[in-house]
């Protein structure tokens, strides 16, 4: 964008002045919202992984066989209804590898 010299009007009247302001606002508003988003990384790889997550299930939905796609579901299911086994195996497992770790 470039500026006309300073000794010469940008407008014939105070309504176009105005209408001329409100526009650049505008522009300039737009420029910001746009770098903003740029910035904004945590949504970017967000949206990012959005993508890759329903790319996969996808392929999940394409190349998994009928049975073995049941019994993820039903295991999702379990675990969404009954947490508390999952987490003491999992708890179980950092345990044992951190044990592990200062061992060896």
């Amino acid at each position: 964008m470039t500026q006309p010299p300073h000794d010469e009007p940008t407008a014939d009247s105070v309504a176009e002045l105005r209408e001329q302001v409100e526009q650049t606002r505008r522009e300039l508003g737009e420029t910001v919202g746009s770098l903003a988003a740029k910035a904004d990384v945590k949504a970017r790889v967000q949206e990012k992984a959005g993508h890759v997550q329903e790319k996969a299930g996808r392929i999940w939905e394409e190349k998994a066989p009928e049975p073995v796609r049941r019994r993820a579901e039903q295991s999702v299911r379990t675990a969404r209804q009954k947490p508390w086994p999952l987490l003491a195996v999992a708890g179980a497992a950092i345990l044992w590898l951190a044990w592990r770790r200062r061992r060896g």
